[in-house]
């Protein structure tokens, strides 16, 4: 195979859309002169929590989470638009893309004062492989060996070929662990980074206090100490940004988003629709979700346009397609019909199926998604369907809904959709670190295997499609939704970069006084 260099940026492909939305009046700073900068940020995070600090811990799963992953640690590579650009790697190369060497930076250091070297990041492969259902598995398990060649050099085979690997790297999940940290505190080993922040306090589920790294090797933040913090109840959130004790909003009740952007001198608002699907899942070893007419009479009964109405304050993004993708998920295949409300013919699925007037359990997190189990709950029983509603956090739902041990019958959540097609492994594929369904296709896994080494983007885009089409066919999880959010901040505050990902970086964030 035509050898492929990689020095200072790699195109895997280009995306038709933008996917880094500059927020908060951009990503620099302010180059007015005017002003100070304020020495302390407090963010409201979004409703779901930072329950831990560990990319290989599976309760590590929340957009919030990668947050605090952006700003403690770095990666080997760095995405923008497509494109791969270098990070903790000065240059990478690979001659077939399963045998790939990275040239590290030599003036790299952790927080506890060690020097990055190939033997960190042959440690994290190795830790990561040893997590399934975490969001570092699913990124570094394609490693089948990773070998320190010199103190800067690290060389990592995968198990297949795969083209979009650099996609995995990229992610604040495949971040690079300190191996004397984790292995001398294996708790608190993990809060150790690169990266341009560093861990003050933590409290799970509740806040993580961060402080600028003025040793970091990078540009430094502006700001001295920024706390994310999680707040329970939507009507503190809004107050507590009135009265000054945060200055940014993740989460306030979509009803109240009217008020806020009538106050300009107040509050400036940025608004993004996130890639990720919220969905319905059916666990596919349950005697009556795993029965496709049930699952097709559910699809014929919800009514998407109420949810995003009456959950949501109007704001998201009603899914027409009746494909499982991503928003802006690259290879989209828009060639599937979506299975449309026909409540006569969600009456005669469910006559065929396998129920008998049981009580389903429906389980969801987040204040938000459990409002829209709410209204899915009200739909079904418009057919007979009787349900009950199982509230959760976004941990709860990681222990009580993963793949190997799936306690749910059904699910309403949201997932994280990567911009590659590969990222959808992470729900549909077995042992996938979102795979709500417990869904397992064999020729669904040995496609997504397959289009991974296929350098040609038609033959890829033909893989996906089918992948797609199968899964429509089998109906494990019923696409509903892409939420619009907005970001509330005070009048002043610069530098947040946003991401239809909802992997947002606060690193560079300020606010000027």
């Amino acid at each position: 195979m035509k050898r492929v260099k990689l020095f200072l940026a790699v195109i895997l492909s280009v995306l038709a859309c933008f996917f880094l939305l500059p927020g908060c009046g951009g990503e620099k700073g302010d180059e007015t002169g005017t002003g100070t900068i304020r020495d302390e940020l407090v963010v409201i995070i979004d409703n779901t929590k930072i329950a831990v600090l560990d990319p290989h811990n599976p309760a590590a799963s929340s957009s919030s989470t990668a947050w605090a992953f952006h700003m403690i640690y770095d990666t080997l590579v760095k995405e923008e638009d497509g494109q791969f650009y270098p990070d903790l790697a000065t240059s990478w190369n690979t001659d077939d893309w399963k045998h790939f060497t990275f040239q590290l930076r030599d003036d790299v250091y952790f927080h506890n004062g060690e020097k990055l070297t190939a033997d960190d990041v042959v440690f994290t492969v190795e830790r990561a492989k040893e997590n399934p259902g975490s969001a570092g598995y699913d990124k570094l398990a394609i490693v089948e060996s990773a070998r320190a060649i010199d103190e800067h050099t690290v060389e990592l085979v995968l198990e297949s070929v795969n083209v979009e690997f650099l996609w995995y790297l990229s992610d604040p999940r495949a971040s690079i662990l300190n191996r004397e940290a984790v292995e001398a505190d294996p708790d608190k080993g993990t809060w150790i980074g690169t990266g341009a922040w560093t861990v003050s306090e933590f409290a799970s589920n509740e806040y993580v206090v961060l402080e600028a790294n003025e040793n970091y090797w990078g540009e430094k933040p502006k700001t001295k100490k920024m706390t994310l913090k999680y707040v329970a109840e939507e009507s503190t959130r809004l107050m507590q940004l009135e009265n000054g004790e945060a200055q940014v909003c993740f989460s306030i009740n979509a009803n109240d988003y009217s008020y806020v952007e009538s106050q300009p001198d107040k509050f400036v608002t940025y608004s993004f629709t996130t890639n990720n699907n919220s969905f319905i899942a059916f666990n596919m070893n349950d005697p009556i979700c795993g029965d496709i007419n049930f699952r097709k009479a559910v699809a014929h009964a919800i009514d998407r346009e109420a949810m995003v109405a009456s959950a949501f304050n109007g704001y998201g993004e009603v899914n027409t397609l009746g494909t499982f993708w991503g928003y802006r998920t690259e290879f989209k295949n828009t060639d599937i019909p979506i299975i449309p409300r026909d409540l006569d013919k969600a009456k005669e699925y469910l006559a065929q199926s396998k129920y008998n007037g049981e009580t389903i359990e429906i389980v969801s997190a987040i204040p938000d998604l459990i409002k829209t189990a709410q209204i899915v709950q009200a739909q079904l029983a418009e057919v007979g369907i009787k349900t009950t509603i199982k509230e959760t956090d976004p941990p709860g739902m990681s222990a009580y809904a993963s793949y190997a041990d799936n306690k749910a019958q059904m699910i309403v959540y949201t997932a994280s959709c990567g911009l590659n097609g590969g990222s959808m492994k992470a729900l549909l594929y077995p042992y996938g670190s979102s795979n709500r369904a417990s869904y397992n296709n064999e020729e669904v896994a040995r496609l997504f295997d397959l289009a991974v080494t296929q350098p040609d983007p038609k033959e890829r885009e033909a893989t996906y499609h089918r992948i797609q089409e199968i899964v429509a066919e089998e109906l494990p999880y019923i696409n509903l939704l892409n939420t619009v959010f907005l970001v509330c901040c005070a009048k002043g505050v610069d530098g947040l970069k946003l991401s239809n990902l909802a992997f947002h970086d606060l690193t560079y964030m300020y606010m000027v006084e």
